[in-house]
């Protein structure tokens, strides 16, 4: 019988033969769909229209129609993926067996904090410990908390808690505490000093946010493939949440968990051994990351310049252009995150995101990154910059209806029914996928069962409704305050 490693290895080109005709397929139906609806639409638009508001019009319709269309055969992929046992699972199933592990050579699991709550990440850390100590694993692994923290209060609290932990858990020379003086880098720099200062001691590190948890199973499972994987240099876990019982976050709650087991398998459908990293809750190998992914400052002379904020895509890609693969193990479980309790709270963290991601646009550029992954970075933008979009188009419309009133932007026919379904199709039919993948998987009794599942989805598609046009004046005002500086 071939072990995990014969298994996914067989041959070393196997993936990346998959991946073009995977992305092929994909992208030349996204291509097909995309020239049928935009060439009707356009023919289709009142010939009173002058030519630059036929422009506007097509336009920002077609770059919405492609976005829309990327999430929807990521899903249908999602829900191929999840009736067959594919070849490419870099995790065969979340119950194939943990390999003994390395006891000489540790696995760091580090912990970057700055100014956080400190009872909260310390609470989530001794829960991991616990967890490991439950299953005999504490041999296998070490904790490092890597403070960047500029509040003297919460870094003299920090320290305290430290030691009384370590004194609690009897786990002097297991936890680690570490307060960094200059936060250059932000946390990019913080994880590469913990590389500078203890990498050579651990082939391995398992990075965390500080509201991230993971079982001590799931630690050991990721340890476990990649030891069997000696190409691979990262392997990010999908990240549901959890933790939070305000509105907003049971909204949030809800569509991760009901969605994004098909979203997760979908991209890694497409992604294979050229996945994004997404900041957290991933094993990286040690001394690639080293070797490739200490970051410099952009200095291009513009608003964008500075530490690169989003820094996690960026690093992903040069790890891929020196030949190293990343992988997303979509099915891996108890990989949780905390998600933000409010509207605004989330806001808060996508204005960063958002400016992180449009740094993307000067490092697509660079030599020798992958086409996949410019693409991703490119997807990244385009996951703000469609906000803009969206009001641009809303505004030209609503300027045909008021200078045209009696001219309608599309005439009511046979093809108007068809895109009308079409985008019913894009807009809503993953959540169909997402209830057929919790029948299947019978995790349908964790929302309640058929019932509540589908009142579920249905009171999540309202609050959606209503908070879609509030994101997108948001996002809108996100990338105006950055351009201008």
């Amino acid at each position: 019988m071939k072990s995990h490693s014969d298994f996914f290895h067989g041959a070393d080109t196997t993936w990346q033969k998959v991946a073009i005709v995977r992305r092929s397929l994909m992208f030349i139906s996204i291509f097909l769909i995309e020239c049928i609806t935009v060439y009707w639409f356009a023919n289709n638009l009142s010939p009173s229209f002058p030519l630059l508001l036929q422009t506007l019009i097509v336009v920002p319709f077609a770059i919405l129609l492609f976005w829309l269309q990327l999430g929807f055969f990521t899903a249908i992929a999602g829900l191929w993926v999840s009736f067959r046992r594919g070849r490419f699972r870099i995790l065969p199933s979340q119950d194939s067996p943990i390999s003994p592990l390395d006891t000489q050579n540790t696995t760091a699991i580090l912990l970057p904090i700055y100014n956080e709550d400190v009872a909260y990440v310390y609470a989530g850390l001794k829960s991991m410990y616990q967890s490991l100590k439950d299953q005999n694993a504490l041999d296998y692994f070490e904790f490092y908390i890597l403070s960047d923290s500029d509040d003297v209060s919460i870094r003299l609290q920090e320290g305290a808690t430290w030691l009384s932990l370590c004194d609690e858990l009897d786990a002097h020379g297991k936890i680690h505490y570490r307060q960094r003086k200059h936060r250059k880098k932000k946390k990019s720099g913080n994880v590469m000093d913990f590389c500078r200062r203890w990498g050579k001691r651990h082939p391995y590190m398992i990075v965390l946010d500080a509201d991230s948890l993971m079982s001590g199973t799931t630690l050991q499972r990721l340890v476990s493939v990649m030891e069997q994987n000696p190409k691979v240099a990262l392997i990010q876990s999908p990240l549901y949440t959890s933790g939070v019982s305000t509105l907003f976050s049971r909204y949030f709650q809800f569509l991760n968990r009901l969605y994004g087991p098909v979203f997760f398998a979908g991209l890694h459908w497409w992604w294979l051994g050229e996945s994004q990293y997404w900041g957290h809750n991933v094993i990286i190998r040690t001394q690639a990351f080293m070797d490739h992914c200490d970051l410099p400052r952009l200095e291009r002379g513009g608003h964008l310049d500075g530490d690169i904020l989003s820094h996690d895509f960026v690093e992903a890609a040069l790890l891929n252009r020196a030949g190293w693969e990343t992988w997303l193990a979509f099915n891996l479980e108890n990989s949780i995150e905390r998600p933000p309790p409010t509207l605004t709270d989330a806001m808060k963290r996508d204005r960063r995101w958002c400016q992180g991601n449009l740094q993307h646009w000067h490092i697509i550029w660079s030599r020798g990154i992958t086409h996949m992954q410019r693409f991703l970075m490119l997807g990244g933008i385009l996951s703000y910059a469609t906000s803009a979009v969206w009001l641009v188009w809303l505004l030209v419309l609503s300027y045909s209806a008021v200078v045209y009133p009696d001219t309608p932007v599309i005439p009511n026919t046979e093809g108007t029914l068809a895109l009308t379904l079409l985008s019913i199709a894009l807009l809503f039919f993953y959540k169909l996928f997402g209830l057929f993948e919790a029948f299947k998987d019978h995790a349908i009794k964790n929302f309640g069962g058929w019932i509540n599942a589908s009142l579920g989805i249905t009171a999540e598609s309202i609050i959606s409704i209503l908070i879609t046009p509030v994101k997108m004046l948001y996002y809108t005002r996100f990338i105006i305050e950055i351009l201008a500086g």
